[in-house]
């Protein structure tokens, strides 16, 4: 290995021109400024032992010198970033705002929200936002029922064949086992559809069982074929018709299937109010009954649903409960809701014991905690009788 380094070291000595074995070579250039530059980092990492005189000549090629650069080496050096020690950075502003606005946005939230702040799926920071914007949107005229059908002597048919359909309806739902929302939309587009056109009584059952193929398709992932709708109506009806029905109500409804309904309100209510399961089954069961009264369907969706968890509550505990908490978020006045309580109530003692029993007999289920069985459900108001 010696011998090698000495040989390497020889060709600095030798006459230009004059190469190994005899050879001519083109003379070596000396080292310019440049190259020691590009080649001082091989020259730090090689761990190779060097010569006693080749170490001084090193040492003098790492001092600094003050001897102008070239247009090259003044290049090359300024393509060479320096490995300064960075700062670590101060928050900006964005940043710090954004810390000061999450703070504020859980001042902002109740306190059963806060618990589910973590929790991605239960959207604490916008359901407020979200609650307002339901209010705000089941209040456009578009979505408005009158009640001129309903009282409206000439109309084809009565609000009792309503009732029918809509138990007829409801049995529907249970045999494709569909979403609770699925229902609710369907009653809602078929109560639209109504209130704007003149459906003769044969035509009624077509209208509600489209009504429910629409609201399948609008809010089920996988929702029964129009094969199955016209199999359940006995093939009653041909599915062509039932396509130029659900043409005839997109239009009529400017395909505007978005009203907000009143299962969306009652879970949101009955969260702010702590609402036990038994008290919240009860307030659906008296929902979904209230589908069977024509009348109740003018009323507010977020109205409705306040009111019958209020009915539900007092009626499960004989008691005035505190409604305070409901109506500071809802901005109801407790007035407008007792008249609203009061309905529903009658709706709830006509058809808890009415030939149209299919409600009842869901609610019965254990699924329901048996909330149709309670003994709370036998009283009755002053001159109601069960039919």
């Amino acid at each position: 290995m010696a011998t090698r380094k000495t040989k390497d070291a020889a060709p600095a000595t030798k006459q230009p021109g004059v190469g190994r074995k005899g050879k001519d070579k083109q003379p070596v250039k000396p080292l310019q400024e440049k190259d020691q530059l590009i080649r001082q980092p091989l020259a730090s990492t090689h761990n190779s032992k060097t010569d006693e005189t080749q170490k001084p000549a090193v040492k003098k090629e790492l001092k600094p010198t003050t001897t102008t650069t070239t247009a090259a080496s003044a290049c090359s050096l300024s393509a060479v970033p320096a490995l300064l020690p960075m700062k670590a950075k101060e928050p900006s502003l964005s940043i710090a705002s954004a810390i000061k606005g999450e703070a504020l946005e859980k001042a902002l939230m109740l306190p059963v929200d806060i618990k589910d702040s973590e929790d991605p799926f239960c959207c604490t920071e916008y359901v407020n936002d979200i609650h307002m914007y339901m209010m705000a949107s089941e209040q456009k005229p578009c979505y408005a029922i009158s009640e001129r059908s309903i009282v409206d002597q000439s109309f084809p048919f009565t609000s009792d064949h309503r009732s029918i359909l809509i138990d007829w309806l409801i049995q529907v739902h249970l045999k494709f086992q569909l979403l609770q929302e699925t229902l609710y939309i369907a009653v809602d587009i078929l109560d639209r559809y109504l209130d704007i056109k003149k459906v003769t009584k044969d035509q009624l059952q077509l209208t509600g069982v489209t009504s429910m193929f629409l609201a399948s398709k609008y809010e089920e992932i996988y929702p029964p074929s129009i094969l199955d709708f016209t199999y359940i109506c006995a093939e009653t009806y041909d599915d062509e018709q039932m396509r130029d029905m659900e043409r005839n109500i997109l239009v009529s409804l400017s395909y505007d299937l978005n009203k907000p309904f009143t299962i969306q309100f009652l879970r949101r209510y009955s969260k702010i109010t702590k609402a036990s399961n038994k008290e919240h089954n009860l307030a659906k069961y008296i929902l979904e009954l209230s589908l069977l009264d024509w009348k109740l369907s003018t009323i507010r969706p977020s109205m409705k649903a306040a009111a019958a968890l209020l009915l539900a509550k007092t009626t499960l505990s004989h008691k005035e409960v505190d409604c305070s908490v409901l109506l500071e978020y809802t901005q109801f006045k407790f007035d407008d809701l007792r008249d609203v309580m009061y309905r529903l109530k009658c709706c709830l003692h006509h058809y808890h014991r009415h030939s149209l029993n299919t409600v009842r007999r869901k609610y019965e289920n254990m699924k329901y905690l048996e909330i149709a069985k309670v003994e709370e459900l036998k009283r009755r108001l002053p001159g109601q009788s069960s039919q």
